[in-house]
């Protein structure tokens, strides 16, 4: 485990656990809490990271990050347990047996443990005395992914492809949203009334906290396993393509066009053109222009040029349709010929002009 100057990336000090450490550190009151993967956790000094104290749970790899809350430090292990330790001494004060590995991290809320396992599920224990309150069980159990707590509301995601919300108080399930392929890894992160997480269907998506419903997906060429990170008004998440990727949360105004679905050049007949739209922005719009340009590849000159008008709800996707179009070339028998094609939406109030068009 290393320590590292935040300004200049300088070795402040490093600590030998002797083993793999995959657990993600916590620092709270000085001191630096960490798992290790010979079934560690270990408490450290944060200014010069000498040992405190270290003990020892059971022989089941310690991966998930420790939870600290009210002087105890709260910690999932390989060998199926969840283990509360006194902050300060180490001491176990109680554990509980799940049905299966625990490797989510846990948070704590309202004098209440929230975690996942393999089991499947999701667990809700009493953070005095481990007791049960509540679990839910999932489709599939297998669950990296670590809950998130906002507005009494547990969220998380799991490899049956769902993400859930659940009753944080009572364990009752509210919403799930299913997505193409595992979200098991990728832990939820919560601002603004929205949910962000990713999928191994390659996508990051925005959904509605209160009601699971879709607003956005943004699709990146590989998993997208890491966990979403909110500052400021940014969310960031990595996938595995070694990509970093940074969304605006929210834009006050932005609508844009985002694919041309039809007419397709070279291709005879009438075409009804037809482009989608989305409003990336946090209001509804009205009356929005989208205006579609076709020419011939090479000309200067505009052979088809119309404007129709739109109305959009926040975060959703609607359709623009426009006047038919004959090109000329098929009107006169002249055959196949390349045109290109411009869409771009046309609203005085956009803030993000750089997504208002498509070619």
């Amino acid at each position: 485990l290393y320590c590292l100057n935040a300004d200049t990336g300088d070795l402040v000090w490093k600590y030998n656990a002797g083993i793999g450490v995959r657990s993600p550190p916590v620092v709270a009151d000085g001191k630096v809490y960490v798992g290790d993967d010979g079934s560690y956790v270990a408490c450290l000094n944060a200014d010069n990271g000498n040992s405190i104290w270290k003990k020892w749970l059971g022989g089941g790899a310690v991966t998930s990050s420790p939870a600290i809350a009210d002087g105890k430090v709260y910690v999932g292990t390989f060998d199926d347990n969840i283990y509360c330790l006194n902050a300060s001494t180490g001491s176990i004060l109680w554990q509980y047996t799940t049905g299966n590995h625990v490797t989510s991290s846990l948070a704590i809320y309202d004098g209440k443990v929230y975690t996942g396992s393999f089991a499947p599920y999701i667990y809700c224990l009493d953070a005095d005395n481990g007791d049960l309150v509540w679990r839910y069980q999932m489709e599939d159990g297998t669950m990296f992914s670590s809950p998130a707590i906002y507005d009494g509301k547990v969220y998380m995601g799991s490899a049956d492809r769902n993400i859930y919300c659940l009753n944080a108080d009572t364990g009752d399930f509210i919403w799930s949203y299913k997505t193409y392929d595992y979200v098991y890894v990728s832990s939820p992160a919560i601002a603004d009334g929205k949910v962000y997480v990713g999928s191994n269907d390659k996508n990051m998506y925005c959904l509605n906290a209160d009601t699971g419903d879709f607003i956005w997906k943004y699709e990146t060429d590989s998993w997208v396993s890491s966990s979403p990170a909110v500052a400021g008004n940014k969310v960031y998440v990595c996938s595995w393509n070694g990509e970093l990727y940074c969304f605006a949360l929210f834009q006050g105004h932005d609508v844009g066009v985002v694919s041309i679905d039809n007419p397709v050049s070279g291709v005879a007949g009438i075409f009804t053109p037809e482009v989608t739209v989305r409003n990336f922005g946090i209001y509804d719009e009205a009356e929005v222009p989208v205006n579609m340009q076709i020419s011939k590849v090479g000309s200067l000159d505009v052979e088809y040029n119309e404007t129709v008008y739109i109305d959009i709800k926040s975060g959703e996707f609607t359709t623009a349709l426009f006047p038919d179009w004959i090109p000329d070339d098929m009107q006169s028998g002249h055959g196949s010929i390349d045109y290109t094609i411009t869409a771009c939406t046309q609203m005085a109030t956009d803030e993000r002009p750089d997504n208002d068009g498509k070619t």
